[in-house]
């Protein structure tokens, strides 16, 4: 008689991650945390084009929050397998806002693609600063 090794039912669901980190503020801090969320997503969504508006939106906030903001930074992000959230916070109180890049302007679109490739973009801000948080919601799969 053979014997099945078959997985546990549920083995192959992807499960949720929740993660946390803090940095000074720094585009090298922004690299490396946004290769950290991308290994998260792929975890649980696989190499798919909802990874890739996640890491799109975080690392332009991310990249605005360095530098716009001030230091140092904190990120919170929860991925499911039908939904992802993330908030990142700094202690200024300077809100982000939108422009509209003329073509021969080499920044400024930043936002304004966050807002089309997110389902979801809010920010709060108080005395301690600003959050700005996203979701994304799952398209594929």
């Amino acid at each position: 008689m053979q014997q099945s090794r078959s997985a546990p039912r549920n083995a192959r669901e992807p499960r949720a991650r929740s993660l946390a980190w803090s940095f000074p503020g720094t585009p090298a801090d922004v690299s490396c945390s946004r290769h950290w969320l991308a290994m998260a997503a792929t975890e649980v969504w696989g190499d798919c084009d909802d990874t890739d508006r996640l890491v799109l939106a975080y690392s332009e906030i991310a990249t605005n929050t360095v530098v716009h903001g001030a230091g140092p930074v904190t990120v919170a992000a929860r991925i499911c397998p039908t939904s992802a959230r993330c908030e990142i916070a700094d202690q200024s109180a300077r809100l982000p806002t939108a422009r509209h890049a003329t073509p021969a302007d080499v920044g400024g679109r930043g936002l304004e693609m966050v807002q089309h490739t997110v389902d979801r973009l809010q920010v709060a801000a108080d005395r301690a600063g600003k959050t700005v948080s996203f979701e994304v919601g799952r398209q594929n799969g």
